[in-house]
């Protein structure tokens, strides 16, 4: 199973809820800015009740994007200790498009999220957003032995499918264009690919590999 790492801009996102997690498989890293003096005692006691518990991360330093560039630096150390991590970046910050742009190049698997209601493992009672069923869906995909539909068509009745067959055509579009944007999948005449997911498929799954 991946290892998950939840990395949380705590200079951009303040609004943390540990308890709608109860997955083992997610690991929780607070980057707090140099200052921010005070952390709610609520959280502190959610990361330490986290198995592992979760870490916070104190930016030794002031300056811009100063905090984007140390959630930069721990995704390559975690890089070299962890065979094919998922990364989740928790920030309203866009500017770190590039940085996700470039890790899907090394075909590396990281997404960033507006808040941690996003994140597939949630529980919340919110309403899902296109977002939401997006990344629920590539959680789907990434699972070993997965089906990875080949067509435009396939392609959106499995997402409707997977979610109760509920999403009219436009919401399924915009899931589309999101899974499109964030390059999970490829779309050339009417055929999906999947190069992102399925580079790091036959990584970890080597018996996959086509003869």
């Amino acid at each position: 199973m991946r290892t998950n790492y939840v990395l949380v801009d705590y200079e951009n996102v303040q609004e943390i809820d540990l308890s709608c997690f109860d997955h083992e498989n997610l690991r929780f890293l607070i980057f707090v800015g140099s200052n921010q003096v005070k952390l709610p005692t609520s959280l502190a006691i959610q990361m330490q009740n986290r198995n592992p518990p979760g870490r916070f991360i104190l930016i030794g330093g002031n300056g811009k994007n100063a905090l984007d560039f140390h959630i930069a630096f721990t995704i390559g150390e975690l890089c070299g200790e962890v065979p094919t991590p998922v990364f989740h970046i928790i920030s309203k910050d866009t500017g770190f498009a590039p940085l996700i742009d470039y890790l899907k190049q090394k075909k590396i698997l990281a997404i960033r999220h507006e808040g941690l209601s996003s994140l597939p493992e949630a529980k919340t009672g919110s309403l899902p957003t296109p977002e939401n069923y997006a990344d629920k869906f590539v959680a789907r995909l990434m699972a070993p032995k997965a089906t990875k539909p080949r067509s435009t068509k396939t392609l959106g009745n499995t997402i409707r499918a997977a979610n109760g067959g509920e999403l009219d055509p436009k919401e399924i579009d915009r899931i589309v264009k999101i899974l499109l944007e964030r390059g999970f999948v490829k779309v050339d005449n009417g055929k999906v690919t999947y190069p992102t997911l399925e580079s790091v498929s036959t990584a970890v799954h080597p018996a996959t590999k086509k003869k």
